[in-house]
């Protein structure tokens, strides 16, 4: 109480990190560990905390299946997907909103055309290479900045490499019945490298189609 949120968040992230830590110090069965467990396991389940926050509290979860201070395995599996989703959709929504935002204060109606700026980017004479964006008369179109900062895009691979480790201590408590999480797994931490290797929108959201595909769009209605 009285603290700033983004204060509050801080020390709740330390106090995970912190967790992790003496954790294994500590007997499994001991009633201070079983409390923190507890405590984690509410911020995981808190669908409005910081995806940080929920990643840390994953990996420390996943790290104590099996003991007495955990919650069940199928469920907490649930909940890192769920935070995994949650990661790609908010970079997702940000990038909408940017794009939104710069549409609007555009003021352009319809399609988007190359500014001259753009335009004289290529030089004169340049023809497009193999596989190249044109525009109508042919030129070519140049390569479309990311909307999210590199900062962000590492974030998200960190989140995502994270939760795949988090995933893979599971699957190896749960021995063979873990192989198809082993597999998951992995996919998510090709996911986070990939955006680590490229880190820009089109990673971000290659992960986010794979992890949170979007629904079809309804057809529009028939005119009467």
């Amino acid at each position: 109480p009285g603290l700033e949120p983004a204060v509050r968040i801080w020390l709740q992230q330390r106090v995970v990190d912190l967790a992790a830590g003496i954790a294994p110090l500590a007997a499994a069965d001991s009633e201070p560990l079983a409390a923190i467990g507890q405590k984690v396991l509410s911020l995981l389940e808190d669908a409005a905390s910081p995806v940080d926050l929920r990643v840390r509290a994953a990996r420390f979860l996943a790290d104590r299946v099996g003991s007495e201070s955990v919650t069940d395995p199928e469920e907490l599996i649930d909940l890192i997907g769920a935070t995994a989703v949650a990661a790609v959709v908010e970079d997702r929504s940000a990038i909408k909103r940017i794009e939104l935002g710069q549409f609007l204060s555009s003021g352009v109606q319809g399609g988007m055309s190359m500014k001259p700026a753009e335009a004289s980017m290529m030089g004169p004479g340049m023809m497009p290479g193999p596989g190249m964006a044109t525009g109508p008369d042919g030129s070519p179109l140049p390569a479309k900045p990311s909307l999210l900062p590199v900062a962000t895009c590492l974030r998200t691979s960190w989140r995502l490499v994270s939760l795949s480790e988090a995933l893979a201590t599971i699957a190896k408590a749960l021995g063979e019945k873990g192989e198809p999480l082993e597999q998951r797994a992995g996919r998510w931490r090709e996911l986070g490298i990939a955006i680590y290797e490229k880190p820009g929108d089109e990673a971000v959201l290659a992960a986010a189609t794979e992890l949170a595909p979007e629904p079809d769009p309804e057809p529009a209605p028939d005119p009467e």
